[in-house]
């Protein structure tokens, strides 16, 4: 249900119900399904016009419960967990990060602020460094999304 799949340069997205994590870019073409400008000339010179099978990124676990998804660059890094409902969790974010949660009910609490996050809630910001409370309210599943790779270990 939550397959991650790494995109190659030339490969256009098709508008599927996804969440889409992108390193930085500076020449991103629109495609379609948008009322901005699209350059079609443009966008065929550099789209490969082909059906592919897209390689898998397995997760890889770690000693804390946390899921990593090994992703081809070093612009981001992309974790996930699943708790189940009534299971509370502390970290601390190393880069600055988003989560984001498809699944679930969640309680995040980060200093003084107190922040309850629902099923398709697009994210909370944290601070590098920050210290993180999580509370599942429900069974949650739950990704992190942060700058670069991680510190090295």
């Amino acid at each position: 249900r939550h397959t991650r799949y790494p995109l190659v340069t030339g490969v256009q997205t098709c508008a599927l119900p996804i969440l889409e994590i992108m390193a930085n870019s500076d020449n991103v073409l629109r495609g379609g399904l948008t009322p901005k400008h699209i350059d079609v000339p443009e966008l065929l010179r550099h789209v490969r016009v082909e059906g592919i099978i897209p390689s898998v990124i397995d997760p890889v676990p770690d000693p804390q419960g946390f899921c990593e998804y090994p992703v081809p660059v070093d612009d981001f890094r992309l974790r996930s967990i699943r708790l189940p409902a009534g299971q509370s969790l502390q970290f601390q974010s190393d880069n600055s990060c988003m989560l984001l949660l498809p699944e679930g009910e969640l309680e995040i609490k980060s200093g003084a602020d107190l922040f309850d996050m629902g099923a398709g809630s697009i994210s909370y910001y944290l601070k590098a460094g920050a210290v993180v409370q999580l509370l599942a309210k429900t069974p949650c599943f739950l990704f992190i999304a942060s700058d670069g790779q991680p510190p090295s270990r």
